[in-house]
């Protein structure tokens, strides 16, 4: 087992997780042609996505909408669009540059067929825009006409079709059958030589987070609390783990909820394993502030594999 120190440590209040690096192996962008409800809600009906990112390299697609909602999406090769259909766009994603977790890339992207007939300035966008993975943002919206017909003969719920970019992970998450695990123990140290250990397993996909939470530890009034995440970007041979742990502590009556208050410090570790390779990283004291729990010695074992 190999013993790591951290020694990467940031002291604040309630802060928020940052987000890890991100390659060109990580990242796609996606377009999404998506149906807004009558009763607000939203619903995505297609996609086109740029796959596996390649600088410089174009991917293009035309979106075609009919009567109540119904939206196609043709790439070059593919079936042709609905016929019929009374909206339509082209458009054409270009990714520019991947820097730690933000894509650059260019957006094209113009209505070439609308409801309102011809003879009309049709809307389009040219635009470089930056995103993190999970953010979105609207490109257009037609609305559907109130009396327009089903095929079923119900009433339309749809209010209007649009268009969405957003940058996403990939594969992305319903493609992407791989499966990591990790198996972390807290361990505290003891005066006496021993140690004292909470146990926890996680699972989840690849390049994404993964959530942990170890139970509450308690000091009197004083309560510590440490969680975080784990990234395992699997390898040929071996698991980059990135691991996000944070600390905090107050009094055990604290509302963790509504107070913002409460002393916190993340800490990130950046790892290589091999498979099923135990790693043990030993955290920093947490200081007076933490009470009785400023000079106790916790630490994190850390292991990982790929299960599928």
């Amino acid at each position: 087992m190999r013993i790591v120190r951290v020694c990467l440590v940031v002291l604040q209040i309630a802060m928020a997780a940052g987000a890890w690096a991100q390659t060109t192996d990580d990242v796609t962008i996606t377009v999404k042609g998506v149906t807004l409800l009558t009763n607000g809600g939203e619903e995505t009906s297609v996609s086109l996505y740029a796959g596996q990112i390649a600088l410089g390299a174009k991917t293009t697609g035309t979106f075609s909408s009919k009567g109540c909602g119904l939206i196609g999406v043709r790439v070059p090769g593919g079936p042709p669009p609905h016929e019929g259909a009374t909206v339509a766009w082209s458009v054409e994603i270009v990714p520019v540059r991947v820097v730690e977790d933000a894509i650059t890339f260019r957006l094209r992207w113009a209505r070439t067929i609308d409801p309102r007939g011809k003879g009309i300035a049709l809307p389009s966008e040219d635009i470089e825009l930056t995103m993190k993975p999970g953010e979105s943002r609207p490109m257009d919206s037609v609305p559907v006409p109130p009396d327009v017909e089903t095929s079923d003969g119900r009433p339309c719920k749809v209010s209007a079709t649009s268009l969405r970019v957003s940058a996403d992970i990939y594969p992305l998450e319903e493609w992407d059958r791989r499966l990591m695990a990790a198996d972390l123990w807290l361990v505290e140290r003891l005066q006496g030589g021993g140690e004292r250990s909470q146990a926890l397993s996680i699972r989840g996909l690849p390049n994404r987070s993964m959530p942990f939470y170890f139970d509450s530890i308690k000091d009197g009034k004083m309560s510590l609390e440490i969680l975080g995440h784990v990234v395992a970007h699997p390898e040929q041979g071996a698991i980059d783990i990135v691991l996000k742990t944070r600390s905090r502590w107050g009094e055990s009556s604290f509302d963790w909820r509504t107070t913002h208050s409460v002393p916190s410090r993340w800490i990130e570790s950046s790892l290589r394993l091999k498979p099923d390779e135990i790693v043990e990283l030993r955290l920093p004291p947490l200081g007076d502030s933490a009470g009785s729990f400023g000079t106790r010695s916790f630490s994190i074992r850390l292991r990982a594999r790929q299960l599928r």
